[in-house]
């Protein structure tokens, strides 16, 4: 007799590289392939840096983008308000909301959780 357990990973953002490849992430940070099957609906980031081998920058930024999509993920304000977030030079977020011609500065992510507070 042989068990099995299996574990379907969940995607938790959508990354679009400066070369326009784009891939899912998981809720540890890692790479997922795309489907054909299926579109997932979860926060977009787009100017991820495109290399095939992560610099501890590029690491780091990936986990603030893990942070911040699982919130904005796990909250219907934030993810009917968002339309995609923009990673600036500076490694910086920037999100274009669905609604309005501005831009909300989200800094690393860091205290999105504390900042949203009175939404």
């Amino acid at each position: 007799m042989l068990h099995i357990s299996v574990e379907e990973k969940e995607p938790v953002a959508r990354i679009f590289t400066t070369a326009g490849k784009s891939f899912y992430i998981d809720n540890e940070g890692e790479k997922m392939p795309l489907s054909d099957m299926m579109s997932a609906r979860v926060p977009v980031f787009t100017n991820f840096p495109d290399k095939k081998v992560l610099s501890t920058k590029d690491s780091i930024l990936l986990n603030d983008i893990r942070r911040t999509a699982s919130f904005i993920l796990n909250d219907s304000f934030w993810m009917a308000q968002t339309e995609q977030i923009d990673i600036t030079e500076d490694r910086n977020f920037e999100m274009i909301p669905t609604i309005g011609h501005h831009v909300v500065k989200l800094g690393k992510g860091d205290d999105i959780d504390k900042n949203s507070a009175g939404c």
